[in-house]
């Protein structure tokens, strides 16, 4: 075939053998530069923002700034359970008015420990209370 009879022309790929009168450069053989010294890795700066679950708890002890909506340690208070609550939410809490109505029903009619409202007879009769103590 043709291809093979072209090969068999081709000259061979040898640098300087194209043409029989030229040398060989040789290439000078360059110095490498010496690697510079990587820099030291720099250590993550420590944010002053507190997030998730433990983020008001974190604030409070002085660990973190502040929380993720903005809360400072002087915004912070703990509730009766223990738990790192907003001290402005704690107080309008408290001055809800159907807590405040169903506290008042209980201790009206003697109720202590868990009375689930509207179940059973105690908690009809606590349900029934605080909503006339609401209406009032």
């Amino acid at each position: 075939s043709t291809s093979r009879h072209l090969g068999a022309l081709r000259s061979p790929s040898l640098p300087g053998l194209h043409h029989p009168g030229r040398t060989l450069r040789v290439q000078a053989v360059m110095k490498r530069p010496s690697a510079t010294k990587g820099m030291k890795a720099m250590k993550a700066m420590k944010s002053k923002i507190a997030k998730g679950r433990m983020a008001k708890s974190q604030v409070y002890k002085g660990t973190r700034e502040k929380t993720s909506g903005g809360l400072k340690a002087s915004d912070i208070v703990r509730n009766r359970f223990g738990r790192f609550v907003s001290k402005k939410q704690s107080a309008a809490a408290k001055n809800r008015p159907w807590p405040k109505a169903i506290a008042a029903a209980r201790k009206a009619l003697g109720l202590t420990g868990f009375v689930p409202i509207n179940r059973g007879p105690e908690g009809k009769a606590l349900y029934a209370k605080a909503k006339a103590i609401l209406a009032a």
